[in-house]
């Protein structure tokens, strides 16, 4: 049983099976041009006009919401600044801050 196998070899390589490869292909490199033409470089203008302005509408985005992050950091560190020996008035005062950081947080979005 050692010798006998489903699989049957067929050839060597693509020469004994017949086909025929022959020369392989060498790729090459496309001619480069470095003449631009005006309309393509008006294309190329707007193009970065188009991606600048995104780019700086997203940093507004992130800025705006890099505010929401600092208030809502500036309270956590109040509560962990306070957390080992509470008393009740720095609890009411914690307290106050997150409504004061929240109402901030609600006027600023309307």
């Amino acid at each position: 049983m050692q010798g006998q196998t489903r699989l049957r070899r067929i050839a060597e390589s693509p020469d004994e099976a017949g086909l025929d490869v022959g020369e392989p292909i060498e790729p090459t490199a496309a001619p480069q041009s470095t003449a631009f033409t005006d309309a393509q470089r008006r294309a190329a203008g707007i193009a970065l006009q188009m991606a600048l302005r995104a780019l700086s509408q997203k940093t507004i985005v992130a800025l705006a919401s890099l505010y929401s992050l600092l208030l809502a950091a500036a309270v956590f560190w109040a509560f962990l600044t306070i957390l080992p020996e509470p008393t009740v008035l720095q609890l009411v005062g914690a307290g106050m801050l997150s409504i004061f950081v929240l109402l901030l947080h609600l006027v600023r979005r309307r």
